[in-house]
């Protein structure tokens, strides 16, 4: 190694992990594979015998928890109108039974993520406003700014 770079078939650590040598990862996941089949009998074993929490695991497996699902509504919303008229729209809805507490709940948070997303585009574009004004007046040699009109001075 005189300029820097070993050479073709070398190795920088010759006494190195060995070519073919398992990680720890490696090692641990086969262990496990291994012991699989005997902790799951041992698992179902002491749910039988009355073990609750090894019979809650068991029964999570069998039987995943169900997660509430909402059903398909359809209510009054302007989606053309300002984003607060929107969100009063929707618990409207929901104060008149039309639109149950937990998807109110979500459509508002979505209309909040929007209203984030909106002002990202509204900055970005005033953001280019201002450095395209910057630029014209670097070109002109103009000492001027921006107005607040986003108009160059």
């Amino acid at each position: 190694m005189t300029d820097g770079k070993f050479k073709a078939g070398q190795s920088g650590n010759p006494r190195g992990r060995p070519p073919g040598a398992l990680n720890k990862k490696t090692r641990v996941s086969i262990a496990l594979d291994a012991a699989a089949e005997d902790v799951t009998k041992a698992v179902i074993d002491a749910a039988k015998d009355g073990d609750m929490q090894a019979a809650k695991l068991v029964l999570e497996r069998i039987q995943p928890p169900v997660r509430p699902r909402a059903e398909r509504v359809q209510f009054a919303l302007d989606p053309t109108g300002p984003l607060t008229a929107q969100a009063q729209q929707v618990l409207v809805a929901v104060a008149a039974g039309e639109l149950d507490p937990e998807t109110g709940k979500l459509l508002v948070e979505c209309l909040s993520s929007f209203a984030g997303l909106r002002q990202t585009d509204e900055l970005a574009a005033r953001i280019e406003l201002l450095e395209q004004a910057t630029r014209e007046a670097q070109h002109t040699g103009a000492r001027g700014g921006v107005l607040q009109t986003g108009q160059p001075v």
